[in-house]
């Protein structure tokens, strides 16, 4: 950190004391130096965190990368219902299914 920057100080003080609600929770889950490493990187702005970018990428592993595992092991390590993981498996069937048919049909009119 530059010289007009530094926030050693803050390590003297309890800075926990002095946050909003929202602010404490990042702060506990995270930590003192990442919540100022944050801090600085978005303090001008508006920040919504959402889970989103998670479930789609459970939602990815599920369909690209849990060959050999069991829906229940997918469960357990993903956090997700036996529902929803076999919902997400029989749709990954499906869209290999149409694929394979559309495979058929570039065959077809092909010639081959």
């Amino acid at each position: 950190m530059d010289k007009g920057n530094n926030l050693d100080w803050l390590s003297k003080v309890d800075l926990r004391q002095y946050l909003p609600f929202e602010h404490q929770l990042i702060y506990d889950a995270i930590g003192f130096e990442a919540y100022l490493k944050m801090t600085q990187a978005v303090s001008k702005m508006t920040v919504y965190f959402t889970e989103r970018p998670i479930e789609l990428a459970k939602r990815d592993f599920v369909m690209n990368c849990s060959a050999g595992m069991s829906a229940k092991e997918i469960c357990t390590l993903l956090d997700m219902s036996e529902k929803t993981v076999y919902r997400i498996l029989s749709e990954k069937t499906v869209k290999t299914n149409q694929l394979n048919l559309l495979d058929g049909i570039e065959d077809d009119n092909t010639g081959n």
